[in-house]
């Protein structure tokens, strides 16, 4: 196994709660292709929004999801905290898709 996404979703938003590539697998595509095929998935499902969270010093990850669309929406101060040196800031990012439900006239 490569790599492994775990995800979730209801009603029009969804959550990538994991992306994992095996080490010597890394910086072959593989989490760029896990992305892409996350992205298709909810496409099929009529998501408008895709969020995700991930610690603000991971630099590889963050230009990852910069690439896909994502932005930062909010902050979590202090949030990973058990084995670090020093509390580390969640970045919770967030892709809007475009697609979704319909209201409702």
């Amino acid at each position: 196994m490569l790599g492994l996404a775990v995800l979730q979703f209801a009603a029009d938003e969804a959550e990538i709660l994991s992306i994992a590539v095996a080490e010597e697998a890394r910086r072959q595509g593989v989490a760029s292709s896990m992305m892409e095929a996350s992205i298709a998935a909810f496409a099929q499902k009529l998501i408008s929004h895709i969020y995700l969270e991930v610690a603000e010093g991971n630099g590889a990850a963050l230009k990852l999801y910069e690439k896909f669309g994502f932005r930062v929406f909010a902050q979590r101060k202090n949030y990973y905290q058990a084995s670090r040196p020093a509390p580390v800031t969640a970045l919770i990012m967030r892709l809007d898709t475009g697609r979704g439900l319909s209201p409702i006239d």
